[in-house]
């Protein structure tokens, strides 16, 4: 990677946050238990650039017309090139969604020697969705040291998911159990 230090130092930070929502219930309706929750969540994270990551074009067409020295210190018209040069802010943004529901009831039907032989249901529908966002200097390339993944890198991918289980329990003694 090209660094120049009259640039100054390169210094960004990543941002992540995340939030979760929930909300749900459990208790017993017609002898069944049952418990029942939907989630909605985020997760973002953001990358920014803050000094010392610089407008490539800029740059070399300094070192060109000789605004900027290669072997030494720059005038004072370099240092304002290397100034105008500064790419701040986002660079790269990826968000993370999720949403679900889940529930799941059991109850038991009659005494076995063992307990009671139960029944439980259940399931869980999820929808996930991804989506990633380059800033238009990093898709253009034009960020002096930083690679871009192309100019048609954002994306966005989800999918669905959805589950059913079922179980039937049968302690026939206090020793053995069936499933």
């Amino acid at each position: 990677r090209t660094r120049l230090r009259e640039a100054g130092l390169r210094t960004s930070e990543l941002l992540s946050t995340g939030k979760r929502f929930v909300l749900g219930t459990n208790g017993v309706v017609a002898g069944w238990d049952y418990e029942w929750a939907v989630n909605h969540s985020t997760s973002t994270v953001s990358d920014r650039d803050h000094q010392g990551y610089l407008d490539r074009p800029k740059i070399l067409a300094g070192f060109a017309n000789g605004t900027l020295n290669a072997f030494g210190p720059s005038s004072a018209a370099g240092q304002a090139l290397y100034e105008a040069a500064q790419l701040r802010g986002e660079v790269r943004r990826a968000v993370g969604t999720m949403d679900s529901l889940d529930f799941k009831m059991s109850k038991g039907l009659l005494p076995l020697d063992g307990g009671d032989l139960a029944v439980a249901l259940g399931g869980e529908w999820r929808r996930e969705k991804q989506d990633y966002h380059q800033s238009d200097a990093l898709k253009q390339d034009i960020i002096l040291g930083e690679s871009s993944q192309g100019p048609d890198s954002d994306f966005g991918h989800s999918r669905r998911v959805g589950a059913l289980f079922g179980e039937l329990s049968a302690p026939v003694t206090k020793q053995l159990e069936l499933q």
